[in-house]
């Protein structure tokens, strides 16, 4: 059975085979499945929305085998004393965990009623989520960092056994240099503020963000799917023209199918579109995002 496979946990190895039987192979095609989806994770390719939300789902799964496998390592670091090593992975171990909770809330959320999240603005409809995956993601960033430096101070100045990079320094280097690289793509944004904005002019993504962008009506926006930039899940919003662009979606209760289908009625229906300024547009979003 694929440690990823949520539709194997759930079928009792219906699809991976049975243990002794000579039809079992370990690498089915609901496990290859499986590992497509998780491949498409890491690489900035652009998959359909349905694939995207079951990639969003099993993230959270992930998370958790993640954070067992990093307490089982932490445990055997433990056992041999190599304590700036130990410092670094028991951080791992924490985060993962709560980013299983955390976006195990976010996604409960998004199958919830939207109406607490949208809300009237003088210039539309604006989408707030809450803003504790937001600043839960920066300080987690700032966790592992001073994970990092402890460990490099740790392994210069406690006594560990010696051995091929057992002091943690290129650990704590490595550590501290993804965490500078995966702060470029967090969202800069003030806690509270939009996520986006409906205008009945266009679509207004991130307005408070480096991500921030405008997407006239007129060239007929729809969601492309799914993909990871700057280390970010972003929906892809592509217009007529050809041009990209990229809203952070991981902190956001909301689905790649509902988005789509939110932006695809106003791309085809023009005549709406004024409504959404009024105390009516506040209503048809929330209908079509909980549809």
């Amino acid at each position: 059975m694929c440690a990823f496979c949520v539709h194997c946990i759930d079928r009792g190895w219906a699809d991976c085979g049975k243990i002794g039987d000579r039809s079992h192979r370990p690498w089915s095609t609901c496990c290859q499945s499986c590992v497509v989806d998780i491949m498409y994770m890491t690489f900035n390719q652009v998959v359909d929305c349905e694939r995207g939300d079951r990639v969003r789902a099993r993230e959270v799964s992930l998370f958790f085998y993640g954070s067992v496998l990093s307490l089982i390592q932490s445990l055997y670091l433990w056992h041999l004393s190599l304590w700036p090593i130990l410092i670094v992975f028991l951080t791992f171990c924490v985060m993962l965990l709560a980013q299983n909770v955390v976006n195990g809330s976010v996604l409960e959320d998004s199958g919830e009623p939207h109406r607490q999240w949208v809300r009237a603005s003088p210039e539309g409809v604006d989408f707030v989520p809450s803003s504790t995956p937001a600043v839960f993601e920066w300080a987690c960033h700032v966790a592992l960092f001073l994970s990092a430096v402890s460990a490099i101070c740790v392994g210069q100045y406690v006594e560990v056994p010696r051995g091929p990079y057992s002091n943690g320094l290129l650990l704590g280097v490595a550590t501290v240099f993804l965490v500078l690289v995966s702060l470029s793509g967090v969202p800069r944004s003030t806690p509270g503020s939009a996520a986006w904005r409906l205008t009945p002019e266009g679509l207004l993504i991130s307005p408070c963000s480096q991500y921030r962008a405008f997407v006239d009506w007129s060239k007929k926006p729809q969601v492309e799917g799914r993909a990871v930039i700057n280390l970010q899940e972003c929906v892809v919003v592509k217009d007529s023209w050809g041009s990209r662009y990229y809203l952070p979606i991981s902190g956001l209760p909301m689905s790649y199918v509902q988005f789509r289908r939110l932006l695809s009625f106003y791309s085809t229906h023009p005549k709406l579109r004024q409504e959404i300024a009024s105390s009516k547009g506040v209503e048809r979003v929330c209908s079509l995002l909980d549809s």
